[in-house]
Protein backbone atom coordinates (compact mmCIF):
# COMPACT_ATOMS: atom_id res chain seq x y z
CA UNK A 1 0.00 0.00 0.00
CA UNK A 2 1.41 3.13 -1.35
CA UNK A 3 2.23 5.85 1.70
CA UNK A 4 -0.11 8.83 0.82
CA UNK A 5 0.80 10.48 3.34
CA UNK A 6 2.01 14.47 3.65
CA UNK A 7 4.84 15.57 5.57
CA UNK A 8 4.80 18.80 7.51
CA UNK A 9 7.95 19.82 9.12
CA UNK A 10 8.93 22.65 11.21
CA UNK A 11 13.10 21.92 11.24
CA UNK A 12 14.10 25.35 12.89
CA UNK A 13 10.86 25.30 16.27
CA UNK A 14 9.53 21.97 15.85
CA UNK A 15 5.86 21.12 15.20
CA UNK A 16 3.42 21.73 17.70
CA UNK A 17 -0.44 21.10 17.53
CA UNK A 18 -3.26 18.52 17.83
CA UNK A 19 -2.39 15.27 16.48
CA UNK A 20 -3.75 14.56 13.25
CA UNK A 21 -6.03 11.74 11.91
CA UNK A 22 -3.70 8.89 10.56
CA UNK A 23 -4.18 8.25 6.86
CA UNK A 24 -4.35 4.35 7.61
CA UNK A 25 -7.57 3.88 10.24
CA UNK A 26 -5.32 0.97 11.93
CA UNK A 27 -6.33 0.93 15.43
CA UNK A 28 -2.83 1.72 16.67
CA UNK A 29 -2.59 4.85 14.72
CA UNK A 30 -5.98 6.18 15.49
CA UNK A 31 -6.23 5.75 19.13
CA UNK A 32 -4.03 8.58 20.05
CA UNK A 33 -5.99 10.73 18.35
CA UNK A 34 -9.71 9.68 19.39
CA UNK A 35 -7.63 10.04 23.07
CA UNK A 36 -7.93 13.69 22.59
CA UNK A 37 -11.96 13.72 22.70
CA UNK A 38 -12.91 10.41 23.91
CA UNK A 39 -12.46 9.52 28.12
CA UNK A 40 -10.61 5.70 28.37
CA UNK A 41 -13.81 4.18 29.26
CA UNK A 42 -15.26 4.76 25.65
CA UNK A 43 -12.35 3.57 23.58
CA UNK A 44 -10.34 1.23 25.58
CA UNK A 45 -9.08 -0.94 22.83
CA UNK A 46 -7.31 2.32 21.57
CA UNK A 47 -6.23 4.16 24.46
CA UNK A 48 -2.75 4.20 25.32
CA UNK A 49 -1.60 2.17 28.85
CA UNK A 50 -0.77 3.69 31.96
CA UNK A 51 2.60 2.75 31.73
CA UNK A 52 3.59 5.04 28.97
CA UNK A 53 0.66 7.70 29.58
CA UNK A 54 1.29 10.87 29.80
CA UNK A 55 5.12 10.15 28.78
CA UNK A 56 4.83 8.58 25.58
CA UNK A 57 2.62 5.83 23.80
CA UNK A 58 2.79 2.80 24.14
CA UNK A 59 4.79 0.90 21.28
CA UNK A 60 2.68 -2.42 21.42
CA UNK A 61 -0.73 -1.25 20.33
CA UNK A 62 -3.36 -3.84 19.97
CA UNK A 63 -3.16 -5.44 16.61
CA UNK A 64 -6.74 -6.11 14.44
CA UNK A 65 -7.01 -9.50 12.74
CA UNK A 66 -6.24 -8.81 8.84
CA UNK A 67 -3.64 -6.01 9.69
CA UNK A 68 -0.13 -5.76 9.57
CA UNK A 69 1.07 -4.44 13.10
CA UNK A 70 2.83 -1.04 12.39
CA UNK A 71 5.17 0.77 15.21
CA UNK A 72 5.04 4.00 15.03
CA UNK A 73 7.68 6.31 16.45
CA UNK A 74 7.87 7.20 20.06
CA UNK A 75 6.34 10.57 20.40
CA UNK A 76 6.38 12.31 23.93
CA UNK A 77 3.02 13.75 24.86
CA UNK A 78 2.31 17.37 26.84
CA UNK A 79 -0.97 18.13 28.42
CA UNK A 80 -2.58 21.84 27.50
CA UNK A 81 -4.12 24.06 30.41
CA UNK A 82 -7.19 22.93 28.06
CA UNK A 83 -6.64 19.75 28.49
CA UNK A 84 -5.24 18.51 24.64
CA UNK A 85 -2.63 16.36 24.16
CA UNK A 86 -0.03 18.06 22.31
CA UNK A 87 2.83 16.80 21.41
CA UNK A 88 6.87 18.01 19.67
CA UNK A 89 8.74 16.00 17.33
CA UNK A 90 11.81 16.78 15.08
CA UNK A 91 10.44 14.15 12.78
CA UNK A 92 7.84 15.12 9.82
CA UNK A 93 4.26 14.78 10.70
CA UNK A 94 2.20 12.54 8.75
CA UNK A 95 -0.85 14.49 6.67
CA UNK A 96 -4.22 12.95 6.66
CA UNK A 97 -6.74 12.35 3.56
CA UNK A 98 -9.62 13.82 3.33
CA UNK A 99 -11.64 10.45 3.25
CA UNK A 100 -9.79 9.75 6.84
CA UNK A 101 -10.40 12.76 7.87
CA UNK A 102 -14.18 12.50 7.28
CA UNK A 103 -14.55 9.14 8.30
CA UNK A 104 -13.32 10.21 12.05
CA UNK A 105 -15.23 13.33 11.94
CA UNK A 106 -18.60 11.45 11.33
CA UNK A 107 -17.33 8.92 14.39
CA UNK A 108 -16.78 11.83 16.27
CA UNK A 109 -20.36 13.07 15.55
CA UNK A 110 -21.99 10.34 16.10
CA UNK A 111 -20.78 10.46 19.52
CA UNK A 112 -21.53 13.76 19.91
CA UNK A 113 -25.00 13.26 19.17
CA UNK A 114 -25.11 9.96 21.37
CA UNK A 115 -23.98 11.90 24.18
CA UNK A 116 -26.70 14.42 23.68
CA UNK A 117 -29.32 12.15 23.44
CA UNK A 118 -28.53 10.72 26.56
CA UNK A 119 -28.68 13.92 28.27
CA UNK A 120 -31.60 15.05 26.05
CA UNK A 121 -33.10 11.85 27.60
CA UNK A 122 -31.88 12.15 31.68
CA UNK A 123 -33.10 15.88 31.25
CA UNK A 124 -36.61 14.66 29.91
CA UNK A 125 -36.69 12.20 32.63
CA UNK A 126 -35.93 14.65 35.34
CA UNK A 127 -38.38 17.23 34.20
CA UNK A 128 -41.10 14.52 34.26
CA UNK A 129 -40.24 13.06 37.51
CA UNK A 130 -40.13 16.42 39.04
CA UNK A 131 -43.45 17.27 37.15
CA UNK A 132 -44.74 14.14 38.67
CA UNK A 133 -43.77 15.31 41.99
CA UNK A 134 -44.60 19.01 41.89
CA UNK A 135 -48.36 17.40 40.64
CA UNK A 136 -48.50 15.35 43.31
CA UNK A 137 -47.83 17.15 46.22
CA UNK A 138 -50.88 19.81 44.14
CA UNK A 139 -52.86 16.77 44.46
CA UNK A 140 -52.17 16.14 48.11
CA UNK A 141 -52.66 20.08 48.81
CA UNK A 142 -55.61 20.30 46.96
CA UNK A 143 -56.80 16.85 48.66
CA UNK A 144 -55.69 18.76 52.29
CA UNK A 145 -57.49 21.72 51.88
CA UNK A 146 -60.92 20.30 50.49
CA UNK A 147 -60.95 18.12 54.11
CA UNK A 148 -60.31 21.67 55.70
CA UNK A 149 -63.15 22.80 54.57
CA UNK A 150 -65.20 20.07 54.48
CA UNK A 151 -65.05 20.07 57.81
CA UNK A 152 -65.55 24.06 58.84
CA UNK A 153 -68.82 24.65 59.81
CA UNK A 154 -68.08 28.08 58.16
CA UNK A 155 -69.01 28.22 54.37
CA UNK A 156 -66.33 28.62 52.43
CA UNK A 157 -66.61 29.59 48.72
CA UNK A 158 -63.84 29.77 45.96
CA UNK A 159 -64.45 32.14 42.77
CA UNK A 160 -62.21 33.01 39.65
CA UNK A 161 -61.18 36.73 38.85
CA UNK A 162 -64.57 36.66 36.76
CA UNK A 163 -66.55 36.01 39.95
CA UNK A 164 -67.44 32.18 38.73
CA UNK A 165 -68.45 30.10 41.85
CA UNK A 166 -65.32 27.09 41.17
CA UNK A 167 -65.71 25.38 44.39
CA UNK A 168 -68.09 25.23 47.78
CA UNK A 169 -67.76 22.92 51.11
CA UNK A 170 -70.80 21.69 52.76
CA UNK A 171 -71.55 24.34 54.26
CA UNK A 172 -72.04 26.89 52.06
CA UNK A 173 -74.54 24.35 50.14
CA UNK A 174 -76.46 23.87 53.21
CA UNK A 175 -76.27 27.87 53.72
CA UNK A 176 -77.69 28.63 50.66
CA UNK A 177 -80.06 25.93 49.47
CA UNK A 178 -78.05 24.44 46.70
CA UNK A 179 -76.83 21.06 44.91
CA UNK A 180 -72.65 21.36 44.14
CA UNK A 181 -73.72 20.68 40.56
CA UNK A 182 -76.22 23.80 40.99
CA UNK A 183 -73.93 26.23 42.72
CA UNK A 184 -70.29 25.48 40.56
CA UNK A 185 -70.39 27.22 37.44
CA UNK A 186 -73.39 30.28 38.99
CA UNK A 187 -71.95 33.75 38.90
CA UNK A 188 -71.43 34.47 42.83
CA UNK A 189 -73.43 38.13 42.26
CA UNK A 190 -76.40 35.54 42.23
CA UNK A 191 -76.19 35.08 45.93
CA UNK A 192 -76.96 38.41 46.42
CA UNK A 193 -80.44 40.01 45.78
CA UNK A 194 -81.02 41.49 42.79
CA UNK A 195 -80.87 45.75 44.21
CA UNK A 196 -77.56 44.80 45.25
CA UNK A 197 -75.62 42.75 42.89
CA UNK A 198 -74.80 46.25 41.01
CA UNK A 199 -73.07 47.73 44.46
CA UNK A 200 -71.47 43.87 44.86
CA UNK A 201 -69.62 43.86 41.51
CA UNK A 202 -68.50 47.28 41.79
CA UNK A 203 -66.71 46.18 44.98
CA UNK A 204 -65.42 42.96 43.32
CA UNK A 205 -64.31 44.37 40.62
CA UNK A 206 -62.53 46.77 43.24
CA UNK A 207 -60.83 43.89 45.06
CA UNK A 208 -59.76 42.21 41.80
CA UNK A 209 -57.96 45.52 41.03
CA UNK A 210 -56.33 45.45 43.91
CA UNK A 211 -52.55 45.19 43.75
CA UNK A 212 -51.14 41.98 45.45
CA UNK A 213 -52.85 40.15 47.83
CA UNK A 214 -55.95 41.45 50.36
CA UNK A 215 -57.41 40.42 53.30
CA UNK A 216 -61.31 41.83 54.30
CA UNK A 217 -62.40 40.60 57.48
CA UNK A 218 -65.90 40.72 59.33
CA UNK A 219 -67.91 42.00 56.60
CA UNK A 220 -72.02 42.27 57.01
CA UNK A 221 -73.97 40.91 53.36
CA UNK A 222 -77.46 40.36 52.93
CA UNK A 223 -78.07 37.40 50.38
CA UNK A 224 -80.48 35.60 49.39
CA UNK A 225 -81.33 31.84 49.53
CA UNK A 226 -82.34 29.28 47.11
CA UNK A 227 -85.73 29.95 48.00
CA UNK A 228 -86.07 33.38 47.79
CA UNK A 229 -85.52 34.38 51.19
CA UNK A 230 -83.08 37.01 52.28
CA UNK A 231 -80.72 36.92 55.67
CA UNK A 232 -77.32 38.11 56.68
CA UNK A 233 -73.88 36.58 56.72
CA UNK A 234 -70.71 37.56 57.95
CA UNK A 235 -68.07 37.12 55.23
CA UNK A 236 -64.09 37.22 55.53
CA UNK A 237 -62.53 38.15 52.19
CA UNK A 238 -59.31 36.99 50.40
CA UNK A 239 -56.98 36.03 47.51
CA UNK A 240 -54.51 33.31 46.52
CA UNK A 241 -52.30 32.75 43.17
CA UNK A 242 -53.47 28.53 42.61
CA UNK A 243 -51.24 27.38 39.21
CA UNK A 244 -50.70 30.71 38.16
CA UNK A 245 -54.37 31.75 38.72
CA UNK A 246 -55.91 34.10 41.08
CA UNK A 247 -58.61 32.74 42.91
CA UNK A 248 -60.83 34.46 45.41
CA UNK A 249 -62.05 33.12 48.65
CA UNK A 250 -64.93 34.01 50.97
CA UNK A 251 -65.46 32.24 54.30
CA UNK A 252 -69.20 33.37 55.63
CA UNK A 253 -71.41 32.45 58.38
CA UNK A 254 -75.05 33.28 59.29
CA UNK A 255 -75.70 35.83 61.76
CA UNK A 256 -79.35 36.10 61.26
CA UNK A 257 -79.63 34.38 64.60
CA UNK A 258 -77.28 36.43 66.33
CA UNK A 259 -78.54 39.38 65.09
CA UNK A 260 -81.75 38.64 66.80
CA UNK A 261 -80.43 38.05 69.89
CA UNK A 262 -78.32 41.25 69.93
CA UNK A 263 -80.97 42.68 69.10
CA UNK A 264 -83.40 41.29 71.79
CA UNK A 265 -80.56 41.98 74.41
CA UNK A 266 -80.20 45.48 73.23
CA UNK A 267 -83.97 45.85 73.58
CA UNK A 268 -83.83 44.35 77.31
CA UNK A 269 -81.07 46.34 78.20
CA UNK A 270 -82.97 48.95 76.93
CA UNK A 271 -86.15 48.34 78.71
CA UNK A 272 -83.79 47.78 82.44
CA UNK A 273 -82.65 51.04 82.00
CA UNK A 274 -85.76 52.66 81.51
CA UNK A 275 -87.25 51.05 84.64
CA UNK A 276 -83.67 51.59 86.63
CA UNK A 277 -83.40 54.97 85.42
CA UNK A 278 -87.54 55.70 87.38
CA UNK A 279 -86.24 54.55 90.67
CA UNK A 280 -85.33 57.00 92.88
CA UNK A 281 -81.88 55.22 94.56
CA UNK A 282 -78.21 54.90 92.84
CA UNK A 283 -77.80 51.66 90.91
CA UNK A 284 -74.85 50.19 89.61
CA UNK A 285 -73.06 47.33 88.60
CA UNK A 286 -69.08 47.57 89.10
CA UNK A 287 -66.54 44.90 88.14
CA UNK A 288 -63.65 43.49 89.82
CA UNK A 289 -61.19 46.71 88.71
CA UNK A 290 -64.13 48.61 90.38
CA UNK A 291 -64.80 49.99 87.12
CA UNK A 292 -68.43 51.32 86.11
CA UNK A 293 -70.34 48.20 84.03
CA UNK A 294 -74.11 49.92 84.44
CA UNK A 295 -75.31 52.81 86.22
CA UNK A 296 -78.91 54.48 85.98
CA UNK A 297 -79.49 58.02 85.75
CA UNK A 298 -80.13 58.66 89.55
CA UNK A 299 -75.98 58.58 89.25
CA UNK A 300 -75.80 60.96 86.97
CA UNK A 301 -77.88 63.59 88.43
CA UNK A 302 -76.12 63.04 91.87
CA UNK A 303 -72.77 63.74 91.03
CA UNK A 304 -73.63 66.30 88.61
CA UNK A 305 -71.70 63.62 85.88
CA UNK A 306 -72.72 62.79 82.23
CA UNK A 307 -73.04 59.15 81.13
CA UNK A 308 -69.04 58.93 79.91
CA UNK A 309 -67.83 60.55 82.86
CA UNK A 310 -69.07 57.28 84.67
CA UNK A 311 -69.26 54.32 82.58
CA UNK A 312 -66.00 52.57 82.00
CA UNK A 313 -64.30 54.46 84.64
CA UNK A 314 -63.17 53.63 88.46
CA UNK A 315 -65.16 54.19 91.67
CA UNK A 316 -62.37 56.24 92.66
CA UNK A 317 -62.58 58.65 89.69
CA UNK A 318 -66.59 59.15 90.24
CA UNK A 319 -66.03 59.51 94.17
CA UNK A 320 -62.98 61.39 93.79
CA UNK A 321 -59.84 60.27 95.90
CA UNK A 322 -61.29 61.96 99.23
CA UNK A 323 -64.59 60.53 99.53
CA UNK A 324 -62.93 57.13 97.82
CA UNK A 325 -60.33 56.78 101.05
CA UNK A 326 -63.96 56.52 103.68
CA UNK A 327 -65.31 53.85 101.74
CA UNK A 328 -62.15 52.14 100.13
CA UNK A 329 -62.63 49.48 103.47
CA UNK A 330 -66.38 48.79 102.54
CA UNK A 331 -64.77 48.04 98.80
CA UNK A 332 -62.39 45.87 99.91
CA UNK A 333 -64.91 43.89 102.02
CA UNK A 334 -67.60 43.21 99.65
CA UNK A 335 -64.90 42.16 96.82
CA UNK A 336 -63.84 39.05 99.82
CA UNK A 337 -67.52 38.27 99.47
CA UNK A 338 -69.76 39.87 102.30
CA UNK A 339 -72.43 42.24 101.76
CA UNK A 340 -71.82 45.61 103.03
CA UNK A 341 -74.05 48.30 104.35
CA UNK A 342 -73.17 51.79 105.43
CA UNK A 343 -74.49 55.19 105.01
CA UNK A 344 -72.78 58.12 103.68
CA UNK A 345 -73.26 61.98 103.13
CA UNK A 346 -73.68 62.93 99.33
CA UNK A 347 -73.03 66.91 98.35
CA UNK A 348 -75.29 67.37 95.16
CA UNK A 349 -74.41 69.92 92.22
CA UNK A 350 -77.04 72.05 94.02
CA UNK A 351 -75.18 72.35 97.27
CA UNK A 352 -77.82 70.29 99.20
CA UNK A 353 -76.34 67.50 101.38
CA UNK A 354 -78.03 64.10 101.06
CA UNK A 355 -78.36 61.17 102.96
CA UNK A 356 -77.92 57.80 101.51
CA UNK A 357 -77.99 54.03 102.85
CA UNK A 358 -75.16 52.03 100.72
CA UNK A 359 -75.55 48.40 100.27
CA UNK A 360 -72.91 46.39 98.10
CA UNK A 361 -73.29 42.68 97.22
CA UNK A 362 -70.92 40.62 95.18
CA UNK A 363 -71.60 39.53 92.59
CA UNK A 364 -69.88 35.68 91.38
CA UNK A 365 -68.94 34.59 88.14
CA UNK A 366 -70.44 31.27 85.87
CA UNK A 367 -68.87 29.12 84.53
CA UNK A 368 -65.23 28.65 84.88
CA UNK A 369 -65.57 31.61 87.26
CA UNK A 370 -68.35 29.85 89.02
CA UNK A 371 -67.82 30.69 93.12
CA UNK A 372 -65.31 33.85 92.23
CA UNK A 373 -66.10 37.18 93.42
CA UNK A 374 -65.80 39.29 89.24
CA UNK A 375 -67.84 42.45 91.07
CA UNK A 376 -70.22 44.09 92.77
CA UNK A 377 -73.51 45.55 92.93
CA UNK A 378 -74.28 48.79 94.64
CA UNK A 379 -77.22 50.54 95.85
CA UNK A 380 -78.09 53.62 97.48
CA UNK A 381 -81.04 54.56 98.91
CA UNK A 382 -81.91 58.42 99.73
CA UNK A 383 -82.83 58.71 103.30
CA UNK A 384 -82.73 62.19 103.85
CA UNK A 385 -86.49 62.24 104.61
CA UNK A 386 -85.96 59.20 106.58
CA UNK A 387 -83.94 60.36 108.82
CA UNK A 388 -86.11 63.95 109.43
CA UNK A 389 -88.38 61.80 110.49
CA UNK A 390 -86.14 60.24 112.80
CA UNK A 391 -85.41 63.75 114.38
CA UNK A 392 -89.53 64.23 114.89
CA UNK A 393 -89.55 61.38 116.59
CA UNK A 394 -86.73 62.08 119.00
CA UNK A 395 -88.13 65.21 119.55
CA UNK A 396 -91.76 64.31 120.04
CA UNK A 397 -90.54 61.59 122.58
CA UNK A 398 -88.01 64.29 123.99
CA UNK A 399 -91.32 66.46 124.43
CA UNK A 400 -93.65 63.78 125.62
CA UNK A 401 -90.64 63.07 128.49
CA UNK A 402 -90.50 66.09 129.66
CA UNK A 403 -93.76 67.73 128.42
CA UNK A 404 -96.21 64.86 129.55
CA UNK A 405 -94.78 62.87 132.07
CA UNK A 406 -94.30 66.08 134.96
CA UNK A 407 -97.90 66.60 134.45
CA UNK A 408 -99.49 63.20 134.65
CA UNK A 409 -96.98 62.17 137.66
CA UNK A 410 -98.61 65.08 139.24
CA UNK A 411 -102.17 64.16 138.43
CA UNK A 412 -101.60 60.59 139.90
CA UNK A 413 -99.97 61.97 142.88
CA UNK A 414 -103.34 63.63 143.28
CA UNK A 415 -106.24 61.37 142.37
CA UNK A 416 -103.97 59.11 144.83
CA UNK A 417 -104.20 61.89 147.47
CA UNK A 418 -108.24 61.89 147.18
CA UNK A 419 -108.89 58.13 146.52
CA UNK A 420 -106.56 57.48 150.17
CA UNK A 421 -108.91 59.94 151.45
CA UNK A 422 -106.94 63.43 152.72
CA UNK A 423 -109.96 65.63 151.34
CA UNK A 424 -112.77 63.46 152.78
CA UNK A 425 -114.29 60.41 153.16
CA UNK A 426 -115.79 59.64 149.52
CA UNK A 427 -118.77 58.38 148.66
CA UNK A 428 -118.24 54.30 147.48
CA UNK A 429 -119.54 55.58 143.91
CA UNK A 430 -117.00 58.64 143.51
CA UNK A 431 -114.63 56.25 145.04
CA UNK A 432 -114.74 54.30 142.28
CA UNK A 433 -114.56 56.66 139.78
CA UNK A 434 -111.32 58.11 141.02
CA UNK A 435 -109.99 54.89 141.20
CA UNK A 436 -110.14 54.18 137.42
CA UNK A 437 -109.17 57.71 136.77
CA UNK A 438 -105.81 56.67 138.73
CA UNK A 439 -105.58 53.44 137.42
CA UNK A 440 -105.51 55.54 133.46
CA UNK A 441 -103.23 57.91 134.66
CA UNK A 442 -101.02 55.67 135.51
CA UNK A 443 -101.35 53.38 132.17
CA UNK A 444 -100.59 56.77 130.33
CA UNK A 445 -97.73 57.27 132.34
CA UNK A 446 -96.51 53.77 131.84
CA UNK A 447 -97.28 54.22 128.03
CA UNK A 448 -94.74 57.45 128.14
CA UNK A 449 -92.16 54.80 129.56
CA UNK A 450 -93.04 52.69 126.59
CA UNK A 451 -92.16 55.21 124.42
CA UNK A 452 -88.86 56.03 126.21
CA UNK A 453 -88.46 52.09 126.70
CA UNK A 454 -89.16 51.93 122.62
CA UNK A 455 -86.19 54.87 121.87
CA UNK A 456 -83.70 52.63 124.48
CA UNK A 457 -84.00 50.08 122.45
CA UNK A 458 -83.62 51.55 119.33
CA UNK A 459 -80.07 53.39 120.68
CA UNK A 460 -79.52 49.79 122.21
CA UNK A 461 -79.81 50.87 125.96
CA UNK A 462 -82.68 49.13 126.85
CA UNK A 463 -81.88 46.03 129.46
CA UNK A 464 -84.55 43.37 129.93
CA UNK A 465 -85.74 41.63 132.46
CA UNK A 466 -87.62 38.53 131.76
CA UNK A 467 -90.24 36.66 134.37
CA UNK A 468 -93.06 34.76 134.18
CA UNK A 469 -96.45 36.09 135.62
CA UNK A 470 -100.47 35.59 135.97
CA UNK A 471 -102.32 35.98 133.24
CA UNK A 472 -105.79 36.27 135.03
CA UNK A 473 -104.45 39.70 136.98
CA UNK A 474 -103.17 41.30 133.61
CA UNK A 475 -106.81 40.48 132.07
CA UNK A 476 -109.20 42.02 134.99
CA UNK A 477 -106.80 45.30 134.80
CA UNK A 478 -107.52 45.44 131.51
CA UNK A 479 -111.06 44.97 131.29
CA UNK A 480 -111.38 47.20 134.08
CA UNK A 481 -109.21 50.00 131.86
CA UNK A 482 -111.79 49.25 129.12
CA UNK A 483 -115.23 49.30 130.80
CA UNK A 484 -115.41 53.04 130.59
CA UNK A 485 -115.11 53.01 126.53
CA UNK A 486 -116.80 49.70 126.13
CA UNK A 487 -120.15 51.39 128.09
CA UNK A 488 -119.99 54.10 125.62
CA UNK A 489 -120.80 51.55 122.65
CA UNK A 490 -123.28 49.66 124.18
Amino acid sequence: MADTTDTLTRPETGSVGLLPPPANPSPQFVAPFVAQFVAPSVAPSVAPSASSWPGQISQAAPVLPGVAPQVPRPTPIQETPFGTSMYTSDAPRPHTSKRANSGVRRAMSWLLLLAMLAWVVYMVKHYEEQRKRVEAQLRDSEAMSRIITEDMADGVITTNSDDIVLEANTAALQLFGYEKSELVGRDVSELVPERLRRQYKATTAALRTHPGTFRMASREVRTIHKDGSEFLISASFGDAQVGGRRLFTAVMHDITESRRIAQALRASELQLRQITDTVPALIADLDIEQRFRFHNKSYEEVFGLSFEQIHGRTLAEVLGQTAYQRVQDKVEEVLSGYAVRYERIQTTPQGDCRDYAMHYFPRYGVGTDEGKVIGFFSLGTDITELKRIDRMKTEFVSTVSHELRTPLTSIRGSLGLIAGGVAGELPEAVKALVGIAKNNCERLIRLINDILDIEKIESGKMRLELKVVDIQPLIQQALAANEGFAGQHR
